[in-house]
C-alpha cells in the first residue's frame, strides 16, 4: 500500500470536521476490523493511528503543520519535540537570569536559533554551489571517482538544507504562538525519555 497521510487513511479532507473524522473511523473500523479478515491487521492499525492523531487537538496542529510545510508530519514531531527539550531550558534560565514574562523569553530564545539555522543553511547552499560549480566544470575524461564523490557530497548537502528547512519550519510554529512550547512539553517529555522541567521562576 501506498505511503498515505492520516487524512488520506481516514478518507476525509483535511478541512473534515471532528464529526466527519470520528465518522470515518468508526465506519472504516466495521469494515476493516481483524476480526472480519486477518490480512486487514496491519490497515487496521493506520487507521487506528491515523484517528489517534486527527482525533487530538494539540497533536493535530503539529501533524497539518506539518503537511502545510510539505514536510513528513512525523519528522515535523520528531524536530519539533528535539526543539522544545533543546530550547525550554535556556527559556526557562533567560527567565531566571533576566526576569520578564515567557513569551518575551521565549521570543528571544527562538530569534536567536532562527539567525543560527538561516547562518548554517546560508553555509550549506554556498557549499552547493561550490560543488554544483565543479561539477559542470567536469569533462568526461576526468576521474570517475572524484564525479562520484562530488555527486554523494551534493546528495548530503541537499538533505542538509531540507534538514535545515524543516528546523526553520518548526521555528516559525513555535514563534507564532509560544505556548506551544509549554503546550507540547508533556508529549516532549514522554517522546524523549522523560526529562522534566520546571515552569518556576525562581532558583
Amino acid at each position: 500500500m501506498t505511503d498515505l497521510d492520516h487524512y488520506q487513511v481516514l478518507g476525509v479532507s483535511v478541512n473534515a470536521s471532528k464529526k466527519d473524522i470520528r465518522s470515518a473511523y468508526k465506519s472504516l473500523c466495521q469494515q476493516y476490523h481483524p476480526d472480519r479478515n486477518e490480512d486487514n491487521a496491519d490497515h487496521f492499525m493506520r487507521i487506528r493511528k491515523a484517528y489517534d492523531v486527527l482525533s487530538d487537538p494539540q497533536r493535530k496542529v503539529i501533524y497539518d503543520q506539518g503537511l502545510r510545510q510539505g514536510i513528513n508530519p512525523e519528522e515535523f514531531k520528531r524536530i519539533l519535540y528535539a526543539t522544545i527539550t533543546k530550547l525550554l531550558p535556556q527559556v526557562l534560565g533567560r527567565l531566571i537570569a533576566h526576569g520578564g514574562n515567557f513569551e518575551q523569553s521565549a521570543q528571544f530564545e527562538l530569534t536567536t536559533r532562527k539567525s543560527e539555522i538561516a547562518g548554517e543553511k546560508a553555509k550549506a547552499v554556498e557549499a552547493q554551489q561550490v560543488v554544483n560549480k565543479y561539477l559542470k566544470t567536469i569533462k568526461s575524461g576526468h576521474d570517475s571517482y572524484f564525479v562520484q564523490a562530488l555527486t554523494k557530497k551534493n546528495v548530503e548537502i541537499n538533505v542538509a538544507i531540507k534538514n535545515y528547512d524543516v528546523n526553520l519550519a518548526v521555528v516559525k510554529f513555535l514563534a507564532d504562538d509560544t505556548k506551544n512550547i509549554l503546550c507540547e512539553k508533556e508529549q516532549a517529555q514522554r517522546r524523549l525519555g522523560g526529562v522534566t522541567w520546571s515552569t518556576s521562576t525562581t532558583a
